[in-house]
């Protein structure tokens, strides 16, 4: 499945379709995953926040990778749309613990600065007992 989100066309209420999308990362959050959805993020847009991804919210599959992508035409205004932009304060803008098979893509992160941030653009953790690896996180 695709989930889309849209600060400028999205209401956390819709289903993520791209007809209908999210309009926060809190409400990408919130939801359930499996191997091979995609999160796509609008391009052009600045989204507050962060997201966050562990087996608590993405069920493991060895075949498919979970996504996080960038999604949006720039056909109708004749020039590229800039990559989405996750501003995330003080916090790390993705995290991913404990997950293998996952693909970030054109997705700009950014946090607070260097004086104030506490975080990190893309934070991968692995934690799990055993310190399983992690395979294919790109």
């Amino acid at each position: 499945m695709q989930y889309h989100i849209s600060t400028e066309l999205g209401d956390d209420e819709n289903p993520g379709t791209s007809e209908k999308p999210w309009r926060t990362l809190a409400r990408a959050n919130a939801h359930r995953y499996a191997g091979g959805d995609k999160i796509r993020l609008r391009a052009g847009e600045i989204f507050s926040g962060s997201l966050s991804f562990s087996p608590d919210n993405v069920t493991k599959d060895e075949g498919e990778h979970f996504t996080i992508e960038a999604y949006g035409s720039d056909t109708e205004l004749g020039y590229p749309l800039p990559d989405p932009v996750i501003e995330s304060g003080t916090e790390s803008a993705i995290t991913l613990r404990n997950l293998s098979r996952v693909k970030v893509w054109d997705i700009e992160v950014r946090g607070s600065g260097y004086d104030t941030n506490t975080g990190w653009g893309v934070r991968i953790l692995n934690d799990a007992p055993g310190a399983e690896r992690l395979k294919h996180v790109h």
